[in-house]
């Protein structure tokens, strides 16, 4: 993981830009500050890899802090971005060494490669629709090397290949084929990659297919106590949908249904019993009007930090039907 500092005036566009960076890579851990000051107590707390100075804070005051920097931290990349900078100002920033000037901001994606190119990380992209298990039986085959960043709806982990063996993995506390085996079994994860060769030491000596083998077993016995609790047989899927709160239509991820309720990733922040009205899509509704979605009121009964789970209420049969057919499809032909 590298950490990046933002430091820029404008409250709001830090805050935005903050969010759009944190979005474009789990790699990147994304802090900021306001001024000069501020970013120089952050320096001195954290290891950070990369200071970016947004577009918004004046001329003089970002020349003054870039300055300070690659005096004060030659070690660290510095990347300027500006918003139409006047020509004295590149002039000035060109006598500065090991600094980088954005002229403008186009593409959140391409200044991202840029921040990947700058730090050295091999970024392979981020990957939907492939279980882990097919993944790893590639990179295998390939004897690539890299580190797997594996997230589903309410963990993330990280799994460490090196020319094609599993050498270590990382889940909150636990390391080495414990914390592989729990991420082995999650189901409709995003997966996302740098092809760096890691540089941990080996804490797993077994090969991927034994640990492949045991997480299947082990989440075989996990499904079978938990359905003997379950009054609803829970499908696993992902999918984008909408919901209606106060009026508003918030979009969000379904990531697993049951005729008794389901899970969706929100980042709104919504309250025990909130009542919602979720969009689901339905092959079953009327076509010839173009209603496609089903309307089905669900209210909050838990929440996480990535999201919240919801019971149905009222639900009709022909609703049922909707949701059975959703799990038979899997989802991926509404995609």
């Amino acid at each position: 993981m590298k950490n990046i500092l933002i430091v820029e005036t404008d409250p709001l566009f830090r805050e935005t830009f903050v969010g759009l960076l944190k979005n474009q890579s789990g790699f990147l851990n994304v802090f900021s500050a306001k001024d000069l000051d501020e970013s120089l107590a952050v320096i001195d707390q954290l290891k950070i890899h990369m200071v970016i100075i947004g577009p918004q804070t004046p001329e003089m005051e970002a020349f003054k802090l870039a300055s300070h920097l690659v005096q004060s931290y030659p070690d660290k990349r510095i990347l300027v971005l500006g918003n139409d900078p006047s020509p004295m100002f590149k002039i000035s920033f060109n006598t500065l060494p090991k600094l980088v000037l954005f002229e403008k901001i186009s593409d959140i994606g391409l200044l991202t490669r840029r921040i990947f190119a700058e730090l050295k990380i091999c970024h392979g992209g981020r990957i939907h629709g492939i279980s882990l298990p097919s993944f790893l039986q590639m990179m295998v085959l390939e004897k690539r090397s890299g580190c797997l960043q594996v997230s589903t709806k309410k963990k993330t982990g990280l799994i460490f290949l090196l020319k094609g063996e599993l050498v270590s993995a990382n889940l909150g506390g636990n390391n080495g084929s414990a914390a592989a085996l729990d991420i082995l079994s999650w189901k409709n994860v995003s997966i996302e990659i740098d092809y760096t060769s890691p540089g941990v030491a080996r804490e797993i000596h077994v090969s991927i297919m034994t640990l492949l083998m045991e997480a299947l077993r082990l989440e075989d016995e996990k499904q079978n106590a938990v359905q003997e609790m379950r009054l609803h047989e829970r499908f696993d899927c992902m999918i984008a949908m909408d919901y209606d709160h106060q009026d508003w239509k918030k979009h969000c991820f379904l990531w697993d249904i049951s005729l008794g309720g389901a899970y969706i990733e929100t980042e709104q922040p919504l309250s025990v019993g909130t009542l919602l009205m979720l969009a689901l899509p339905s092959r079953t509704m009327n076509t010839q009007t173009m209603n496609t979605q089903c309307k089905l009121s669900a209210r909050v009964v838990r929440r996480d930090k990535k999201g919240v789970g919801v019971s149905f209420e009222n639900i009709t049969s022909e609703q049922k039907k909707i949701i059975l057919d959703l799990s038979d499809t899997g989802l991926h032909d509404l995609l």
